[in-house]
């Protein structure tokens, strides 16, 4: 499974080379961005791309970034969300993991930065006129060059607190069946913690999960990545359909461009796995559900 593969090892790079990407490589780049907007042409959403990182970088240093600090980069890509509606915040951050997704195949890192809480007047004189309505950058680049030795180590000793070389190369490592709803990773919640049957006071099992044939999607579905890693979503499973739910409570919110990611991870892996060639689409719901200990907002539904 090449999606399970890639969000096995997702991780948002904010370090990168001080290297211009190749002509021909921005060149495809912004052919992807064009494909990408055709293909979301129902979504108020737009692209620009900045090639002159070296600036942006310095005119945003201790403004904008990563939790506040500014990531530099070659290059940058404003995404615009051209309206306030949730619809464009979900889907505006689905096509643009999608987006990301298609630079990674070229050997280009990237990560998401939010500028939502730079003034509109300074992106606009950083980012164009445009830039009021661009709450984020997307920073792309070459990946640092790392001693192969080390990346080799890595995989056979386990990283992260507790991958082996096994869950390296793309396949969970099970030693007892207890094992199985563990977190391979300190940083990663458990599937136990996400996924839920009939109720959201109802954690699925093992049992359920493989007899849908929903496990092994759950398992890499959730290394997906989150604002600050706070893995706010949530599934619920109930008779023929997933519904995505995003937790939140008075101290901790949530995004709707978490939501987005989530629902492109796991769509995308629907159509290579246990369900390939899968024509459903997530549709957006609403509605609210209290926990005994959480609240859950309902986002999307997908039919299975």
């Amino acid at each position: 499974m090449l999606m399970a593969n890639f969000l096995r090892n997702r991780k948002s790079s904010r370090e990168f080379r001080n290297k211009d990407l190749r002509e021909n490589t921005l060149k495809d780049i912004k052919k992807s961005m064009e494909s990408v907007l055709d293909e979301a042409s129902d979504v108020n959403l737009g692209f620009v791309l900045y090639e002159d990182g070296d600036r942006i970088a310095r005119e945003l240093d201790g403004i904008g970034g990563y939790a506040g600090v500014m990531v530099k980069s070659p290059h940058y890509i404003g995404i615009e969300f051209k309206d306030s509606e949730d619809k464009t915040e979900i889907y505006g951050a689905y096509y643009t993991e999608k987006l990301l997704s298609l630079i990674n195949d070229m050997g280009v890192d990237g990560c998401w930065l939010t500028m939502t809480h730079v003034d509109v007047e300074k992106r606009k004189e950083v980012l164009g006129e445009s830039g009021g309505q661009i709450g984020y950058l997307l920073a792309i680049g070459y990946p640092p060059l790392r001693n192969p030795f080390e990346l080799l180590s890595e995989k056979i000793t386990g990283h992260e607190g507790g991958d082996t070389y096994l869950s390296a190369m793309g396949k969970p490592e099970v030693k007892k069946e207890a094992s199985r709803f563990a977190s391979t990773s300190g940083s990663r919640l458990g599937i136990e913690k996400i996924v839920f049957k009939d109720s959201v006071e109802n954690p699925a099992t093992v049992e359920d999960l493989d007899d849908m044939g929903l496990y092994d999607l759950f398992y890499y579905v959730r290394f997906a990545p989150s604002n600050r890693n706070l893995q706010p979503w949530r599934f619920l499973v109930e008779k023929n359909k997933v519904k995505l739910l995003m937790a939140h409570s008075e101290e901790a919110g949530y995004s709707l461009v978490d939501a987005g990611v989530i629902m492109y991870y796991f769509e995308s892996m629907m159509k290579t796995g246990h369900y390939l060639g899968s024509k459903s689409t997530w549709e957006l719901i609403d509605g609210e559900v209290e926990g005994s200990e959480t609240k859950y907002r309902y986002i999307a539904e997908y039919n299975i």
